[in-house]
């Protein structure tokens, strides 16, 4: 009903006579809000394709102005031709949204497909002298902890991501992360694969991680790959899936579990290494302890 009333406010000759200026205002509050929003989200170390795609869905006028331009009009505030303008203007900028949220999406797309051509030089050049690295595909949370320890042993990595954010954050730690995706065959020749000592798969979704093994295992089968899992079911369907190892994130906590009650009940210790022995090798599933 609101918004009908508005429409039923709105002058269809005013549209026709003014139809230049209602749509160059409407271009200039698009891009100045646009504009704003887009410092604001990067300002807040949002990525470049999410700044830009959200401040091209949010840069039209907002409900509020009908309010305040229809009120200000009604009263006197304003020159009655004034707030009708301005009310145009607003409408104008909400049913272009739409269409902004679609181009959002091709702006989107093509950063990511120029993002994946303009980083495979820097890729290469990065791993042309590595030799018995490590692949870590994936640089989320744990991802992150693996390149910080790897960092700190000098242990020879090269990380990749598909979500920039994460990108940009592995950068502003100086870690060697790029743009790639770990299920194709060029990004892994341009990252060393052929001479990785192992690859390793941080993803949280199993369906990922299973369809990046099946890939792997087309390319490099005596490759020594590694997988997390969420579970024992996770685990069991990555290690069909081809993986040498998975790590069940359950088992590790309970293994932490246990290894601090033994301790606190002054078990030996070489009792309480027999018994994370045992769960290492429960269902043959390899869990790498924590502890």
């Amino acid at each position: 009903l609101f918004f009908m009333t508005v429409g039923m406010n709105i002058d269809i000759n005013f549209i026709i006579k003014h139809s230049h200026e209602v749509l160059a205002m409407a271009f200039a509050l698009l891009m100045l809000k646009g504009g704003i929003l887009y410092f604001i989200l990067r300002l807040f170390k949002y990525g470049r394709r999410t700044a830009g795609h959200t401040a091209l869905i949010l840069a039209q006028g907002g409900e509020f102005g009908f309010i305040l331009f229809g009120l200000a009009g009604e009263f006197g505030v304003m020159p009655q031709a004034q707030a009708q303008f301005l009310l145009l203007v607003i409408t104008v900028t909400m049913a272009l949204t739409p269409l902004l949220d679609k181009l959002g999406g091709i702006l989107e797309r093509q950063w990511r497909k120029r993002a994946r051509t303009d980083a495979m030089p820097e890729i290469e050049e990065e791993a042309k002298d590595l030799k018995d690295h490590v692949v870590i595909a994936g640089y989320g949370r744990m991802g992150s902890i693996l390149a910080d320890v790897f960092t700190h042993e000098s242990i020879p990595f090269i990380a990749m991501d598909t979500n920039p954010r994460h990108v940009s954050r592995g950068r502003r730690r100086h870690h060697p992360v790029y743009y790639g995706d770990a299920s194709r065959a060029d990004v892994l020749e341009a990252v060393g694969a052929p001479r990785a000592r192992a690859i390793i798969l941080t993803f949280h979704q199993v369906q990922v991680t299973e369809q990046a093994l099946f890939a792997l295992r087309s390319v490099y089968s005596e490759m020594t790959i590694l997988a997390r899992a969420k579970d024992e079911p996770s685990a069991e369907r990555l290690l069909a899936a081809g993986a040498t190892a998975v790590v069940p994130e359950i088992y590790v906590g309970a293994m932490k579990l246990i290894s601090r009650l033994l301790t606190e009940l002054d078990w030996p210790e070489g009792e309480i290494a027999r018994v994370m022995a045992a769960m290492r090798d429960h269902k043959d599933t390899v869990i790498v302890s924590a502890v």
